[in-house]
């Protein structure tokens, strides 16, 4: 019982914290101990949310350019890309149907195929084949959307396969400053089974 009356205090605790609805956020501001002076999101399951929360807070505004959701979406990241003039993977593409993801693998021989919104390597697939199409796609598709466990994936992300190795990089932006804090090397290979 005592187990059970902690679970249940913990719970309460987290719900508390939890970033308010736009409605609740004078109250939820109201009830800070001082006036925030900056926002910190930690991973994009709450990015929409800190960033609406950010705007509301009038923390670092213009920072945000009606971009938030390239953040997301890796189709309509590549598009900005494209459009503001800077490298990426040239071909890439979103795809509804499996019919449309297999020509796109196809005409390269091997690509990548992932969710447009996602978090490292999950649902993430290096398709050789129609049957590795087939199975990625309907695995994504039958997978929540990352950050919004209401709604379902509704596309695929097609890439070119590229050899070679593969870096990420971690960066903070704060008024128009970008600042490197992390650099990682990727290494990859598949996995019996998988």
């Amino acid at each position: 019982l005592l187990q059970a009356a902690s679970k249940a205090e913990e719970a309460a605790e987290v719900e508390a914290s939890r970033i308010p609805n736009p409605s609740d956020v004078e109250a939820f501001v109201n009830g800070l101990p001082s006036e925030p002076t900056a926002l910190y999101c930690e991973s994009d399951a709450g990015l929409r949310q800190a960033e609406e929360l950010a705007s509301n807070l009038n923390l670092d505004g213009e920072r945000h350019n009606d971009v938030g959701d390239c953040r997301r979406d890796k189709a309509m990241m590549h598009e900005l890309l494209a459009k503001e003039g800077y490298k990426y993977l040239p071909d890439t593409t979103s795809c509804r149907t499996v019919s449309e993801a297999r020509a796109f693998r196809a005409a390269h021989r091997s690509a990548v195929m992932k969710p447009l919104r996602g978090c490292g390597s999950d649902l993430v697939f290096l398709c050789t084949s129609d049957e590795d199409v087939d199975a990625g796609f309907d695995e994504i598709l039958a997978a929540p959307m990352f950050g919004d466990l209401e709604r379902r994936n509704k596309a695929v992300l097609m890439q070119e396969y590229v050899e070679g190795t593969e870096y990420a990089v971690d960066t903070v932006s704060r008024s128009g400053a970008h600042k490197v804090v992390a650099v990682w090397e990727y290494v990859k290979r598949p996995v019996k089974g998988e």
